[in-house]
């Protein structure tokens, strides 16, 4: 994919390329600046005149529009004037203090994260780059942006047709033009899954091929390296963490799962859905299901076209795993386990009583009625 262009003569660049728009708020954030590193002068009668000795230091002598960096991106045809790049990491990382640290936040700069799976995993990846984690992301997924995409996407109808991994790259590149982001826009395979998981720090894994799945967790086990994955579950979302880094021996889907590689990997979404059903419902797990998505999959295929999925908790889920991510990269508790986070407990009245919890059986008795049928 096209990566943002630096521009270091910006006159002559304008005159050899075209330009769609220049965005040039430098003066603007060089202000926003001055008050991070002086927020005592907010409400200082003389701010304005330490704020001129501020950007005259900035500047050094010379024009405006010759300090920092500018950059040009080719998808959008866009030049951009940026501060120069600890500058640009202090003032978009401004406000994460001190609920996240100076220390911290140079600590989950340095990191690299790997994300696999852009749907759900576009929110995770893009949450971790707003909060200033993984200067260096990996992103692998081999799907084009559709329009049932969209009510869970944050995207739009002009990405139709686009590699999800792609577009989900160039939103961090404007967001952080100095990160490096690694697209596998063909997917993960035998081949590439080892350039894939070296020197990563973190792996996000939202994919929704079961032999993947597993191929990428025996990898990680191998390695050390954590595993973190969120599944929308209705209104709600449902966490899995695999601490392989801490716990070496920990099981492979918290060892609940008693299905061969070689029966998933018979058992495609498109040649035998019931069965794929079947695994990807253990492996979520059908007794914290919601009960509109439980009495909803037997439909897939017949009214249904997809497992039914919304915006809400996919937007949920990247907040958790971007939560999640900084945990674990800044040493704080986090045990391995599959995590029940559900919205519908915290705003349902009445969600724990006897007789909605009997309900709740029931319809997963059900639904593995309908899988064993």
């Amino acid at each position: 994919m096209d990566k943002p262009i630096k521009v270091s003569d910006v006159s002559k660049f304008k005159n050899e390329t075209e330009i769609f728009q220049t965005v040039d708020q430098y003066e603007s954030m060089l202000g926003e600046l001055f008050l991070v590193q002086n927020p005592g002068m907010k409400m200082r009668l003389d701010a304005k005149d330490e704020y001129g000795k501020f950007r005259t230091a900035h500047l050094g002598g010379g024009d405006i529009s010759e300090v920092g960096e500018w950059f040009f991106f080719p998808w959008s045809k866009t030049l951009v004037h940026f501060l120069p790049d600890a500058l640009h990491q202090e003032i978009r990382t401004a406000r994460n203090k001190n609920i996240i640290t100076k220390e911290e936040q140079e600590q989950l700069y340095d990191a690299i994260v790997a994300i696999a799976g852009l749907s759900v995993g576009s929110h995770g990846a893009t949450t971790i780059a707003m909060m200033g984690i993984a200067k260096r992301i990996k992103l692998a997924d081999m799907d084009e942006i559709s329009a049932s995409n969209l009510n869970r996407l944050h995207s739009d109808f002009t990405k139709i047709g686009r590699n999800k991994a792609e577009v989900t790259a160039e939103f961090i590149y404007q967001m952080n033009p100095y990160a490096s982001v690694e697209v596998f826009s063909e997917g993960l395979s035998d081949e590439n899954l080892g350039e894939f998981l070296g020197d990563v720090d973190v792996i996000v894994e939202e994919m929704d091929g079961l032999p993947m799945k597993v191929k990428i967790r025996k990898e990680a086990k191998k390695l050390g390296i954590p595993v973190v994955m969120a599944t929308d579950n209705g209104n709600s979302v449902i966490l899995d963490v695999e601490r392989f880094d801490t716990d070496p021996d920990y099981p492979l889907f918290h060892g609940k799962i008693n299905f061969s590689e070689d029966m998933i990997s018979a058992n495609a979404r498109q040649t035998n859905p019931k069965a794929w059903n079947k695994i990807a419902s253990e492996i979520i797990g059908i007794d914290i299901m919601e009960e509109r998505l439980l009495t909803s999959l037997p439909f897939i295929g017949q009214t249904l076209g997809g497992v039914p999925q919304l915006g809400a908790a996919a937007t949920i889920s990247g907040g958790l795993l971007a939560i999640c991510v900084a945990k674990i990269l800044t040493g704080k508790p986090l045990p391995s386990g599959k995590y029940d986070l559900s919205t519908e407990a915290v705003l349902t009245p009445g969600y724990k009583s006897k007789e909605a919890i009997e309900q709740r059986k029931d319809t997963s008795n059900q639904f593995r009625k309908f899988l064993d049928s």
